[in-house]
């Protein structure tokens, strides 16, 4: 099973190949296609993970919801390192959108990459999601959650760069 390959209702095409599983993703409430990707053994069932997925590609309106207060407090804090230690200025963020609540991060955060599959550690739990951030800064946010099946917890975030 070297080059598997899936169709699934939600997520399309899914394939395997180098090590793990992988589709693209449209759904209207991202810019872009979202990269799926599972990292699971050679001889696990896929299915529990692809359900786990196909979850929060459904739902992906909550999960956005559900994400905005911490990922808004986080948009402000990598923000203040930025301009305290980072050399950054105020006006430097002007040509970017504003985000003043928390349903306005999501103007900022253009997710890329949903990467799934085992427990990373005991703090950032079995899943992240790479996001692209609309400022001066090239950096990216990965923000690490805890999938079940039914629902998600939010674990952490760092910038990537």
């Amino acid at each position: 099973m070297l080059f598997a390959r899936i169709n699934d209702p939600v997520l399309g095409i899914v394939k395997r190949g180098w090590g793990k599983w992988s589709a693209r993703v449209r759904t209207q409430h991202l810019p872009r296609e979202l990269a799926v990707i599972v990292e699971i053994g050679r001889n696990e069932s896929v299915e529990p993970f692809l359900a786990q997925a196909r979850n929060v590609v459904n739902r992906f309106r909550d999960f956005q919801r559900d994400l905005a207060s911490q990922l808004f407090e986080d948009y402000w804090f990598y923000r203040r390192m930025d301009i305290e230690e980072g050399g950054l200025t105020e006006d430097d963020f002007k040509p970017f959108p504003q985000v003043e609540l928390p349903e306005q991060v999501w103007n900022v955060l253009m997710p890329y990459r949903f990467r799934l599959g085992h427990q990373i550690d005991k703090y950032l739990g079995n899943a992240h999601l790479l996001m692209d951030v609309a400022w001066p800064n090239p950096h990216f946010f990965q923000v690490f959650l805890q999938l079940e099946a039914e629902s998600w917890k939010y674990m952490h975030t760092e910038l990537v760069g």
